[in-house]
């Protein structure tokens, strides 16, 4: 997923988010007997890129809604124009 949001292939994220979500969901919650040190560096690194990713996806969220502002502007323009 990290791969997909640097070259920002947003459209190819939905699927990999679908199939991401299974995976988490069968290995939370982990057992006290499961917990080390080693768990715990994968998960901690595993929160690390998901807030990074997560960091990525709303600014490329601002941006797409700047673009749909400045879209809609210019409908209100042409429009605007197309009546005088």
């Amino acid at each position: 997923m990290q791969q997909k949001a640097d070259a920002e292939l947003w459209d190819e994220m939905s699927e990999l988010q679908q199939q991401r979500q299974p995976l988490f969901a069968a290995i939370f919650p982990i057992a006290d007997a499961e917990s080390s040190n080693e768990i715990r560096t994968i998960l901690e690194t595993i929160i690390a890129l998901n807030n990074k990713l997560e960091k990525q996806c709303e600014q490329q969220k601002q941006v797409v809604q700047l673009q749909l502002q400045g879209m809609n502007k210019n409908k209100k323009a042409v429009n605007a124009y197309q009546t005088t």
